[in-house]
């Protein structure tokens, strides 16, 4: 498990709910223990990207790169290629398909 077994200590970091950079802490059956987090959002920006409260976060995101960047639709875009070609479909990464065929159809 991911959470339980990664060894960067940068990943083991998550948002508090007023913004501020704390240890991800799991406190369940009486010990505390550090965890990672693949992923995590500033809570201004949370619901709206745009938003000026999200405009002036620092930093907006934290986590693995490769989730990084949700409030950039060119790189959603590109996470959704980078998926659909590990699934096998073709035309993902030339062709920007991300649909089956058969699907379109």
């Amino acid at each position: 498990d991911f959470r339980k077994n990664c060894d960067d200590a940068s990943l083991k970091k998550m948002f508090d709910p007023s913004g501020k950079i704390i240890d991800a802490k799991n406190f369940s059956e009486g010990q505390e223990s550090l965890f990672c987090v693949e992923y995590d959002i500033h809570p201004a920006c949370q619901q709206n990207c745009s938003s000026a409260a999200c405009q002036k976060a620092t930093p907006k995101e934290i986590g693995i790169p490769f989730w990084l960047g949700r409030c950039d639709p060119e790189a959603n875009a590109r996470r959704a290629e980078l998926l659909a070609d590990a699934f096998g479909m073709e035309g993902a990464l030339d062709k920007h398909q991300i649909v089956p065929k058969d699907v379109l159809e």
